[in-house]
């Protein structure tokens, strides 16, 4: 099964999902995406940066798609 066909059949498929991507894990390639959900490299790679440094995350949210979002726990549990 492919990533997007993960995605479309499994996650979104699955009508507890409402969007969903799937990003490499250095967060430089997008492998599959929902329909009209444009997360960008730059969102992801600094969600990445975030289990490193939470600080930022907690003081200044995040974005995913161009919303912004409050962080309210980041940590390893």
């Amino acid at each position: 099964m492919s990533w997007q066909a993960w995605v479309d059949q499994t996650l979104v498929g699955s009508e507890k999902v409402d969007k969903a991507a799937i990003f490499s894990a250095a967060g430089d390639a997008l492998l599959a995406t929902s329909a009209g959900f444009n997360v960008q490299l730059e969102e992801v790679q600094y969600m990445l940066r975030g289990f490193e440094d939470s600080i930022p995350l907690y003081s200044g949210g995040l974005y995913v798609a161009g919303e912004r979002l409050m962080v309210t726990k980041a940590d390893e549990y």
